[in-house]
């Protein structure tokens, strides 16, 4: 999203602490021009995923080795479009592809700190939901997220696979 109230994660840095939201903005402007920012110590390059909404992007802070993805990966769960779960897996599988640059993943909501492994089971989920054996949970219900949520086009069905949930609609 391009809304700061949609990122909630803050990021702090030896001089100063800024709200990732701004980063976001920054990112999402600053990437036609460059996919580096460097700002103060910090160098941050900006990961162009769009999964979870267009123009979705991810951070890696290169110094400190977190990758922040904004909605497209959390422990709660991610809302896809039944087209967007392909893209899903090409992100997953970018981000994948770039392990060894980050030590930890921060998300956007219900949760932060995320290990790998959070990584690796939506990749599964993703691939299980193309081949049509993704296991759907009864309800959608879950992580702030009520059942039929009017919200997101009136509720979906829910997915899941080891610590990857997503609600697809």
């Amino acid at each position: 999203h391009k809304r700061c109230d949609a990122v909630t994660t803050q990021v702090r840095y030896l001089e100063c602490e800024i709200p990732l939201c701004e980063f976001v903005v920054i990112g999402y402007y600053y990437n036609f021009r460059a996919d580096i920012i460097e700002l103060g110590n910090h160098t941050l390059e900006i990961i162009k995923i769009g999964a979870h909404s267009p123009g979705s992007i991810a951070i890696l802070d290169k110094t400190e080795r977190i990758l922040y993805t904004g909605d497209e990966l959390e422990a709660g769960q991610v809302l896809l479009g039944k087209a967007a779960v392909s893209t899903h897996l090409e992100t997953m599988l970018k981000l994948k592809a770039r392990e060894d640059e980050f030590d930890f993943i921060n998300s956007a909501h219900n949760g932060t700190h995320l290990t790998k492994d959070y990584l690796y089971d939506f990749i599964e989920l993703d691939q299980r939901f193309i081949a049509g054996t993704a296991t759907k949970l009864e309800s959608a219900a879950g992580f702030g997220w009520s059942d039929g949520a009017a919200g997101f086009g009136g509720g979906g069905d829910r997915y899941n696979y080891g610590r990857a949930h997503f609600v697809v609609h």
